[in-house]
């Protein structure tokens, strides 16, 4: 792991995280009697995944609402309650919100959910075809040389093509793999040298062939 990159890459993720914070200022919401919710959330993905959002901030489903998806506050993108960016890049990083105005119970509802999206690339990414049906090992291989003298604690980090947080083991298994399962998982190794957290990340693009 170089010293100097993963320290300015946790640098770059924190101004990411305060910007997302800075934009998100409370404003109101509600109008007249209007019941408001707010939900705001920090997504990290890595490039080749896939970006689901779904619009909840209120933790309730009904069919009298209305959705609309935002990126950056400007265009609208989506109208519905859930949508998917497949193969994320990293010009895909951006404020997600999405505004819901309805009734619940004949209570008027305006909610927001915003979704701060940064993705990044990873340190290396491998492609592995395989036969629908078998058993996959993915190994999270990190050369002794890559890790800084004097580090411990070492830990693993899997996600899979949604960016769902699947294992903490250094290997990864995925039993009976199907096509729907095809997409690039990814592993990243955190250390702590001397107070200061390190990390790499590496991906593998499983494609599931009939």
């Amino acid at each position: 792991m170089d010293h100097g990159y993963a320290f300015l890459r946790q640098r770059l993720i924190l101004l990411l995280h305060l910007l997302f914070l800075l934009l998100m200022a409370p404003t109101s919401l509600a109008s007249g009697q209007a019941e408001s919710y707010r939900r705001d959330n920090f997504s990290l993905l890595f490039e080749g995944q896939n970006a689901v959002f779904v619009c909840d901030p209120s933790g309730q489903i009904n069919d009298n609402l209305t959705y609309q998806w935002t990126l950056n506050n400007t265009h609208i993108i989506a109208t519905g309650r859930s949508f998917t960016i497949y193969n994320v890049q990293e010009s895909d990083s951006g404020l997600y919100k999405c505004i819901v105005r309805g009734t619940i119970m004949d209570k008027e509802v305006v909610a927001e959910h915003a979704t701060f999206a940064y993705i990044k690339k990873t340190e290396a990414m491998h492609t592995q075809v395989v036969d629908e049906g078998v058993s996959v090992t993915i190994l999270c291989n990190v050369s002794r040389n890559n890790v800084p003298r004097g580090s411990k604690n070492m830990r693993f980090q899997w996600h899979n093509p949604n960016g769902t947080l699947i294992s903490n083991q250094w290997f990864l298994r995925l039993a009976n793999i199907r096509i729907h399962e095809s997409g690039v998982y990814v592993c990243t190794v955190s250390v702590d040298v001397d107070g200061t957290h390190h990390e790499a990340s590496r991906g593998t693009n499983i494609q599931v062939k009939r």
